[in-house]
């Protein structure tokens, strides 16, 4: 194996203008509106307060974020989807079996292993769904989707994590398909992974995996659901799923994300309060220019990155190690690494690992 590219440290900027709102379970509470008081009444005339209309809605609680251009589609499974907002998105709309190692209490009433139903399966596991889990259409969350994410992440190339799930043999759902049981034809120690951001098969099924979440996610079963999404404009509404079932339900009406696309717009927008929050990638001087805004929090989370190439050792080129070595030292992991990050600032790279001969791989 050579490695050509070490992963490299990518700093996402996830800044809040404390004088905006304060953000505490996705919810928010900004001033009331301004009143223009009325002039002072003169003996000579009389006013009537009008009547308010039936169908005037209450003013709505917003929340205002700032986000790195929309870049493909929505589905966080996929490789070519995937960046720091679709993550989010996806854990704000669509149901996880699992959320950060814990059982998610609202989708499933237990899940765990159980006996095997013979010696050629190796290992499985029972969920229990909520009965009153549903998707915001009223479709009832089930076995179904289980199947469906299953499927499509065993067949789909180009998606994330899909070795656990080619570990697995089989999906049986029962009761009404509230209750799954998933059958593994060798032991799966982070079975606890799978079954992340489900996805409403009853509507994916007609569009197909690698495009239903093209333009929107047309279904949730989360605590938002997506209201709108303009492309030209890359703005994205999220509004509260009023159909949600759990305990702890979205306190925000709406939730804004626009995009960010230089740090001069970012803290100009911070400044003049059109922005409470901003989840970008740092550019060169984004740390130092968010910090001078006054009243803001800033702070960095680190994720890798990774660049990986195989060469064949079939070639009739690099069948020998000595080129395979030679071509892989020519490769300039730092100069990739500031080139693909856009900066020299907050990006890590370690030292390239020896080669070995006998392989052909680079990682």
């Amino acid at each position: 194996m050579y490695p050509v590219t070490n992963t490299a440290r990518a700093v996402t900027l996830r800044l809040l203008a404390a004088s905006a709102v304060v953000v505490a379970g996705c919810s928010a509470n900004p001033s009331p509106p301004p009143v223009e008081e009325n002039p002072p009444q003169t003996s000579a005339e009389t006013t009537t307060a009008p009547p308010r209309s039936a169908r005037e809605e209450p003013v709505r609680t917003s929340l205002s974020i700032g986000i790195d251009p929309l870049r493909n589609g929505f589905n966080p499974h996929l490789a070519q989807d995937s960046t720091a907002f679709v993550d989010s998105l996806a854990d704000l709309v669509l149901p996880s079996a699992f959320v950060a190692g814990k059982m998610n209490a609202a989708l499933l009433v237990s899940a765990e292993p159980i006996e095997t139903p013979g010696p050629q399966v190796a290992q499985t596991v029972r969920y229990i769904l909520n009965p009153e889990a549903q998707w915001s259409d009223g479709t009832p969350v089930s076995g179904n989707d289980f199947v469906y994410l299953w499927q499509s992440m065993r067949d789909t190339p180009g998606v994330r994590g899909e070795a656990a799930y080619r570990a697995i043999a089989d999906v049986r759902t029962t009761g009404g398909g509230k209750t799954v049981e998933v059958d593994f034809h060798q032991p799966v120690a982070q079975w606890h992974e799978l079954f992340s951001h489900l996805l409403p098969a009853h509507v994916m099924q007609g569009t197909g995996f690698a495009e239903g979440l093209r333009e929107t996610i047309p279904a949730s079963a989360g605590r938002y659901m997506v209201r709108s999404v303009d492309r030209a404009r890359g703005t994205v509404e999220l509004s509260r799923n009023d159909r949600f079932w759990g305990q702890n339900p979205a306190v925000t009406e709406l939730l804004v994300f626009r995009p960010v696309r230089g740090t001069t717009e970012g803290t100009d927008q911070l400044r003049s309060h059109q922005l409470s929050y901003l989840d970008i990638t740092p550019a060169e001087t984004s740390e130092q220019a968010f910090s001078l805004v006054p009243e803001s929090r800033l702070r960095q989370v680190t994720t890798g990155r990774e660049l990986a190439l195989t060469l064949s050792v079939t070639s009739p080129v690099l069948s020998d190690a000595a080129l395979r070595e030679t071509l892989a030292g020519l490769i300039d992991a730092p100069a990739l690494a500031r080139l693909a990050a856009g900066r020299s600032a907050d990006v890590t790279v370690p030292e390239r690992a020896a080669a070995e001969p006998d392989e052909g791989a680079l990682a």
